[in-house]
């Protein structure tokens, strides 16, 4: 059966608590995996769940990371951890930037766009950032961002998830900084943004508003879930480099 030669030729393991499930990548275009489970379920073993990232972003950094966050869409209500092998990828083909990483010759710097199922605070995404070689994004151009704002999609419709942590934020005196240190010379708002409401929205991020197409900042609660965030790093110099 064609069911089975995919199983063979995409195998992924999934372990959401109790049941142990085999899944397999079904149909790369629509972000579908299939799962099947040893346990004896009540209704049929196959069903489906959805990955919500793209396919760029299953792109792993280093061998010691193969994990990506799924979420369930039809039998099961919480997120899973899927283990894969990570793709080929060539850093010098990539002006020094890590796999799965972005070169944008302006600002000459990497960026990747990172999506996780259950949302990180502003500093849970910082700290992925500077684990992953670099910090959250720093915005110094209305061209930088409009191309963060295209790389990471919040300007295709108005979604929650279409939202991203960016890293500005207020500091112990309100003062607006860049996380990474550089100088706060460039800003874009929406309209009456940014109003620290109720004196609890320090940190920024990157959005639509309604159905708008345009991007700009706004500020939240730093605590807030934001199932995006932008990383920025510098290139790494290759040794064949002069």
């Amino acid at each position: 059966m064609m069911l089975r030669a995919i199983v063979l030729f995409f195998f992924l393991h999934v372990r959401i608590t109790a049941l142990d499930l085999s899944c397999y990548v079904h149909n790369r275009s629509d972000h579908t995996i299939f799962c099947r489970s040893s346990a004896n379920l009540p209704e049929r073993n196959y069903f489906q769940i959805k990955y919500i990232y793209l396919v760029q972003d299953l792109t792993i950094d280093t061998h010691e990371h193969y994990s990506k966050l799924v979420k369930v869409s039809k039998h099961c209500d919480r997120a899973c951890d899927v283990a894969r092998p990570p793709q080929p990828c060539s850093q010098s083909e990539n002006h020094g930037c890590k796999c799965g990483w972005t070169f944008y010759n302006v600002t000459n710097s990497c960026y990747r766009v990172m999506r996780t199922a259950i949302g990180y605070t502003f500093d849970e995404a910082e700290r992925d950032c500077v684990l992953r070689g670099g910090d959250l994004t720093s915005i110094h151009s209305s061209e930088e961002n409009e191309f963060l704002a295209h790389l990471s999609g919040t300007g295709k419709r108005f979604q929650m998830q279409e939202h991203a942590w960016i890293g500005l934020y207020r500091d112990h005196l309100s003062k607006l900084k860049w996380i990474d240190g550089t100088e706060v010379d460039y800003q874009i708002w929406w309209d009456s943004q940014p109003d620290n409401f109720n004196g609890t929205e320090g940190c920024i991020q990157l959005r639509n508003w309604k159905q708008s197409i345009e991007q700009r900042w706004n500020d939240v609660n730093c605590e807030r879930r934001m199932k995006k965030y932008i990383c920025r790093a510098s290139p790494i110099i290759l040794d064949d480099e002069e």
